[in-house]
């Protein structure tokens, strides 16, 4: 059974197929056996189950992070290509997301230079140093938490001015996991120009007794 939904047709109809993506309507005929799945596929529809269940909590800000001119290519769709090509270890079934080789934006401009950062378990506190490109724009600082594959939260700071000084120190308290070590994404986005640079990745544990400092200059012009 087909049915019509937002002007788009859905569902089997006959030997035939009804549904939309990317934008076009799609008509395909059903295939007349389905065959085992091999290893190689059920490797891929588990890294897609995986890249998928990341994404829907940041759904939001990819759809700025990731630009494109292509039509029917959204943020979403090149957010998950990119995590899908290079963002994993292991072999299937022990697949998991590899953080550290996750971007969270297509911009390969970063003007974050350098973040010290030190987490407790209860708030994260970040003394950043950037080089913005317009310093007369108001920017707002976006932080994705990861703690593992299931939890995610996402924060919003600002806007603020870089007007003053090329540093900016918060300090945040955030949701508490209760685990050891925790993955952060921290981007600057440009209300303005909505526009999202290059994200910066750290890794921080509890058990760190003295702040961290991420240098990112070797991304710099």
């Amino acid at each position: 059974m087909a049915i019509i939904k937002k002007g788009h047709v859905s569902g089997t109809v006959g030997p035939v197929v009804f549904y939309h993506a990317y934008g076009v309507d799609i008509v395909r005929s059903r295939p007349e056996c389905v065959k085992p799945r091999s290893l190689k596929q059920l490797a891929q529809q588990m890294k897609m189950k995986l890249t998928m269940c990341f994404l829907y909590g940041i759904r939001d800000i990819v759809k700025i992070s990731f630009q494109s001119n292509k039509p029917y290519v959204n943020g979403h769709i090149m957010a998950r290509s990119a995590i899908l090509k290079t963002s994993f270890i292991g072999t299937y079934p022990n697949l998991s997301l590899n953080y550290p080789e996750i971007v969270l934006s297509g911009s390969s401009e970063r003007i974050i230079q350098s973040i010290t950062a030190s987490y407790n378990g209860e708030t994260l506190d970040l003394k950043l140093q950037f080089k913005p490109r317009w310093k007369e724009n108001k920017y707002s600082l976006l932080i994705v938490q990861q703690a593992d594959e299931e939890d995610q939260s996402t924060y919003k700071h600002g806007p603020f001015s870089p007007c003053i000084n090329d540093h900016y120190h918060l300090t945040l308290c955030h949701r508490s996991y209760h685990r050891e070590n925790q993955s952060f994404w921290v981007m600057l986005y440009d209300p303005l120009h909505a526009y999202i640079y290059g994200s910066c990745y750290l890794e921080l544990s509890i058990h760190d007794t003295v702040p961290r400092t991420f240098s990112y200059n070797d991304d710099l012009d």
